[in-house]
């Protein structure tokens, strides 16, 4: 048998990657919604896996856009509220309404009740909300490449001159340093 190449997956995935792969889960999430039956919310379990899943590896891009690494991100778990609170303290911003789904997507363990619950599907967010949210995530972490290819040549460079000898990462414009340790959580 073949031995495993001991790093971990992901772990040499780039941001744009990551944005990549999470546009392939939003779209495969609307191809997904045409298999919903009225009345039968078990029908909707595949278009929220594949929804929260865009979301979270959306999160998870920006993150690493901003200077986190996949080890950070791989200790959040499939925590969308804790991705949320790092991508927000490193600039990301969502409409309060989407802050809040997301946060309550997290606190209700919807990850967890589409892929094990069954019972519990007909207590989660609407669908209509859930497309929502991704869709607001998706369109903020892809003006975030635009805006960092527009003002970073390199695409790469997360720290700035005067805040990388204090250990700090370049917030977006306007908001000031982060904490580098912060995207280290």
């Amino acid at each position: 048998m073949a031995e495993r190449d001991p790093i971990y997956p992901g772990e040499r995935a780039s941001a744009r990657d990551l944005h990549r792969l999470a546009e392939v889960y939003r779209d495969a999430a609307f191809r997904a919604a045409g298999a919903i039956q009225r009345g039968d919310p078990l029908t909707a379990a595949p278009l929220r896996l594949l929804a929260l899943h865009s979301v979270e590896l959306n999160l998870s891009a920006y993150l690493i856009l901003k200077g986190g690494t996949a080890a950070t991100i791989r200790r959040l778990g499939h925590d969308l509220g804790a991705r949320l609170a790092l991508a927000t303290e490193a600039g990301l911003v969502l409409r309060r309404r989407t802050a809040a789904h997301v946060e309550a997507v997290a606190r209700d363990r919807e990850y967890l009740v589409a892929r094990y619950g069954p019972e519990l599907l007909g207590t989660v967010s609407q669908v209509n909300r859930l497309l929502a949210t991704m869709e607001e995530v998706a369109g903020k972490v892809s003006r975030a490449f635009v805006c960092e290819i527009a003002t970073v040549p390199s695409a790469i460079a997360p720290f700035d001159a005067a805040s990388s000898a204090e250990g700090r990462v370049a917030g977006p414009a306007g908001a000031g340093p982060m904490s580098q340790t912060s995207l280290d959580r």
